[in-house]
């Protein structure tokens, strides 16, 4: 029994029963406190993978009065759920301070501690993971390609997208996700991809598709005449039959840029009818593919020659031109060289065009290239010195010089060095050999001294026996 007084007011006194085994000390306490679980607040993370993000759980603030003074001794167990008391509760670990990493998005984190008898206490948090970082979008570069036919040309054009946390998804300003890829028009197409992760994080960008047409149409001419006769002074109407095509354009145009005359109109003296006007009928830059031409020549010349230039034209501003020659002879044995060449850009600085009017009968046009400086009088011929072989047997009436051989031309040569020029000669091959590289106006027959690979036309004297293949200068 054990009394108690302050000295002023009624003792009071309480009795308790034990049994006694020897002891010297006795200690009386007072019934068992429960403990106090406390959750040191935590601030938001950030996720750093698709698993989520690491959060310290901290449950050092927990507190029992039963414990030793300074110490919380009397808690023997911290526990850590997540939806306690949910259908989705989980165990997350047993421990004072519990490191775990949670799934992105927000968590109720419940704290149960436990004393030495048995007594518990729970709390709850708040613990955010949050993506507050935007996903990273690799977007194509933009791209500029030729087009290959009148809807444009295909391109390949696929964007990425990455995010620490996961779950990113690509939308396209032209897809519905990250690829692009498609079929896309002449001109210049801007795109925009839009990468969204799972926090709704957002990260655009901006590319551009250029389709281009630098490639000039096909183009070819042809007189319906190419030989006026008899020289009467009539005006002779020549239709040209042209055929253009162009990959990128369906609706390319012909026109007609050019007709001259060897001779003037009117030569002095009484060699011509002295008529003026004639050619007429021509629309310069029009569609008109018919012109009158006069069926006269010099009587003292070796005859007269209509050059008529023509050009095709895409909607993409590339021209091309052709060269048709109609020709009044001297006399039906006689007449002007049928084979005459024009030279204009080729595409670069560095690119020559050649074009020239087809000859009927001709199989094949051989190209050669050369020292103007080379050029001179040898016994009974004009020397062209060493020549570059550009083509041989080409089939069409035009050769563009560094195009390569797929374009009809060759590997890219080189400029003349300054105050040097390169001559360019055509001769063409029937069923008589070759024409050779010399003209009507010319006394001398032009022969180059050697050939890279040998010069065209050697197999057909080959062929011929060594009879002499070439049958005109």
């Amino acid at each position: 029994v054990i009394t108690l007084t302050d000295g002023t007011t009624v003792p009071v006194s309480a009795e308790a029963s034990f049994t006694h085994q020897g002891e010297s000390r006795l200690v009386l306490a007072g019934p068992n406190l429960p403990p106090e679980a406390r959750i040191i607040a935590t601030t938001p993370v950030e996720c750093t993978g698709p698993a989520g993000g690491s959060v310290t759980l901290d449950g050092s603030a927990s507190i029992d009065l039963d414990s030793t003074s300074g110490t919380n001794d009397d808690i023997v167990s911290y526990e850590w759920f997540n939806d306690f008391g949910r259908p989705t509760q989980e165990l997350l670990g047993i421990g004072r301070v519990l490191d775990r990493t949670l799934p992105l998005g927000a968590h109720q984190i419940a704290l149960r501690v436990t004393d030495s008898e048995g007594a518990t206490s729970m709390t709850e948090a708040a613990v955010a993971v949050a993506d507050t970082t935007p996903p990273v979008l690799d977007c194509p570069a933009s791209a500029t390609v030729e087009c290959t036919g009148p809807d444009g040309a295909p391109v390949n054009l696929v964007a990425a997208a990455r995010d620490g946390c996961g779950g990113v998804t690509i939308t396209g300003s032209r897809s519905a996700g990250a690829d692009a890829s498609g079929t896309y028009p002449l001109g210049s197409t801007p795109l925009t991809f839009t990468a969204t992760d799972a926090a709704g994080n957002v990260t655009t960008c901006a590319t551009r598709v250029t389709v281009r047409d630098t490639t000039p149409p096909a183009f070819t001419l042809a007189p319906d005449q190419t030989i006026l006769w008899p020289p009467n002074h009539r005006l002779v109407p020549v239709h040209l039959a042209w055929q253009a095509s162009d990959r990128c354009d369906a609706a390319v145009s012909a026109r007609l840029f050019g007709v001259a005359s060897s001779e003037p109109d009117d030569a002095p003296g009484d060699g011509d009818g002295r008529t003026v006007d004639d050619v007429q009928g021509t629309d310069l830059g029009g569609t008109d593919g018919d012109v009158l031409l006069r069926a006269e020549r010099s009587g003292g010349g070796t005859g007269r020659t209509y050059q008529i230039t023509c050009a095709a034209l895409d909607a993409s501003g590339n021209a091309i031109s052709a060269l048709a020659v109609v020709r009044v002879p001297h006399d039906l044995g006689e007449g002007p060289e049928p084979v005459l060449i024009h030279l204009e850009p080729g595409g670069a600085p560095d690119r020559v065009r050649l074009y020239w009017n087809s000859v009927g009968g001709a199989q094949g046009y051989d190209v050669i290239a050369g020292d103007v400086g080379s050029l001179g009088p040898e016994g009974d011929h004009i020397t062209l010195g060493t020549v570059r072989v550009l083509a041989r047997l080409l089939t069409t009436s035009s050769f563009t010089e560094g195009a390569g051989p797929a374009a009809g031309g060759t590997p890219a040569d080189l400029l003349p060095s300054r105050g040097r020029a390169f001559f360019y000669l055509v001769q063409y091959r029937d069923a008589h050999g070759s024409s050779g590289y010399g003209t009507g106006s010319v006394a001398l027959p032009r022969e180059p001294a050697s050939c890279d690979g040998g010069c065209p036309g050697e197999e057909d004297e080959a062929l011929s026996g060594g009879g002499g293949g070439t049958h005109r200068r």
